[in-house]
């Protein structure tokens, strides 16, 4: 199995909610799913619905923003250390500190992931990658 071949990290846990266990370009899907809660199945409908509103398709890079938004997630900026230089998962979970709720990230130059308690959860280790924006649910 794949996961037997990613090892678990202080900041990595192999999880794939694909339901044919694929990894297929799907990180959006599998990032807002275990976000929000839903099934990957679930998201896809809602996320296709919305898109169909918006004139948008799924793999549109403006979709699931406005979807997270609709969820009750907040965008947030890009985090920098004091000297203004971009961070990787790795260090900014190290300077942030606790992660408890969900944090669904843009990461390296294309992905999106999956962050909750202090861990990324995906179908790779991009804790070594930058981040960028992310969203975060408000309370």
């Amino acid at each position: 199995m794949r996961e037997s071949r990613l090892k678990e990290t202080e900041f990595y846990e192999y999880t794939n909610i694909n339901p044919r266990n694929r990894i297929c370009g799907d990180c959006v899907i599998r990032a807002v799913a275990l976000a929000t809660g839903q099934s990957w199945e679930q998201t896809i409908r809602d996320m296709t619905e919305l898109g169909i509103k918006k004139g948008l398709v799924l793999n549109d890079k403006e979709l699931y923003p406005l979807y997270l938004k609709e969820k009750g997630f907040i965008e947030c900026s890009e985090p920098r250390d004091i000297n203004n230089r971009k961070l990787t998962v790795k260090e900014w979970l190290i300077q942030r500190g606790s992660t408890d709720g969900p944090i669904v990230a843009n990461v390296g130059s294309h992905h999106v992931t999956l962050i909750k308690n202090n861990k990324v959860r995906d179908v790779w280790n991009s804790s070594t990658q930058t981040i960028h924006k992310y969203w975060i649910k408000s309370r």
